[in-house]
């Protein structure tokens, strides 16, 4: 027979470790088990055949492996570790925080803290937020493509970072009849990290099986092909701030939204206070982009150049607005008259 106490201090050394814990979601009886890596902040799914063989490492560490015991210690384990409904660490609006590579970035102080294991983030980025250094090539970039409208995206690429649609409900649309969306678009995705962005269609997000994938995602981005009809009814629903229903589970969207198109598709059921949500931004043509941006460089300013949209939007939180320019504006009245044109027939996007 086993000590008891024996299997008590393995667990709790295990436990202190690794910090496995089982979450079930709604009619679940067996729960998935979760596991917590401290160098980069985040939790992830891990199998029961990974813990049993963690399980087996760390009794080998000690000199005290055995068929028996191992079995015995998963089986204790099972019942010590912490147990969770999904709705309360994953489908709960999450803390106004951010996880980067070299810490917790807090919307509050508006300055990185350190980790703990409370805050249930399931992403991190591959580079350090930098907050007092500026991105010179970044910075040129924006400036070429988007002109006087840089400050706008910044502002929304900023906000992005920001777990919530409350106070400012926008998306935005890149328009632009030539090359430049792609590679803007993996840049902006990028910017999320690992597992924070998704590249749901407009198409797709109108189905309900597809909007599990911008759940706990920061970012989605998606070039939009062809003209065709847009039901404004699905994007009015992902930035409403609203629980959307989920795998039967009632989740908020707070992935901020940016889509790019040669040809914006006209709208259909286009309703009262919808065009205030449409950012619709020229994206410019830039002659000899490879010889004007390095984009190696670009990549390089992220944590510097995000550090500026973060406090660019963090202005523009505390007075409830992005940035509008006249172009904006201009942009935006020209597409929401596209509405009047639209026929209960005609082709959705």
């Amino acid at each position: 027979m086993i000590d008891n106490n024996l299997l008590k201090r393995y667990t709790s050394e295990l436990l202190n470790k690794y910090q496995w814990t089982r979450v079930y979601k709604r009619g679940q009886t067996r729960g998935a088990y979760y596991e917590y890596n401290k160098a980069r902040g985040t939790w992830s799914k891990v199998a029961a055949w990974s813990i049993k063989e963690k399980i087996a490492k760390y009794l080998d560490q000690v000199d005290d492996y055995s068929a028996t015991l191992a079995s015995e210690l998963y089986a204790f384990m099972k019942y010590e570790m912490k147990s969770y409904n999904w709705s309360e660490v994953f489908g709960v609006e999450p803390p106004l925080k951010f996880n980067f590579a070299n810490g917790v970035f807090d919307w509050d102080e508006m300055k990185l803290r350190e980790r703990d294991s409370t805050a249930f983030f399931t992403t991190v980025t591959d580079y350090s937020l930098e907050l007092n250094r500026t991105a010179p090539a970044t910075n040129q970039y924006f400036e070429m493509v988007f002109g006087e409208n840089a400050q706008t995206v910044k502002e929304y690429i900023g906000y992005s970072f920001y777990p919530s649609f409350r106070p400012i409900q926008a998306l935005m649309f890149f328009k632009a009849e030539g090359q430049g969306k792609t590679t803007l678009l993996n840049y902006i995705n990028s910017l999320a990290g690992d597992g924070g962005a998704s590249s749901v269609c407009l198409r797709s997000l109108k189905r309900g099986h597809q909007l599990k994938q911008l759940v706990n995602r920061y970012i989605n981005t998606s070039d939009v092909f062809g003209g065709g009809y847009l039901y404004t009814g699905y994007l009015k629903l992902l930035t409403d701030n609203d629980r959307m229903n989920v795998d039967d589970e009632r989740v908020k969207n707070y992935a901020k939204l940016f889509f790019a198109a040669n040809k914006l598709p006209k709208l259909y059921g286009t309703s009262h206070g919808w065009g205030r949500r449409a950012f619709v931004i020229d994206l410019k043509q830039v002659e000899n982009f490879n010889n004007i941006i390095d984009l190696n460089k670009v990549y390089q300013e992220r944590g510097a150049f995000v550090g500026e949209c973060l406090k660019l939007a963090k202005k523009a939180i505390e007075r409830k607005s992005l940035t509008v320019t006249d172009s904006i504006e201009n942009n935006r009245k020209a597409w929401l008259k596209s509405a009047s044109e639209s026929r209960l027939n005609s082709f959705y996007v």
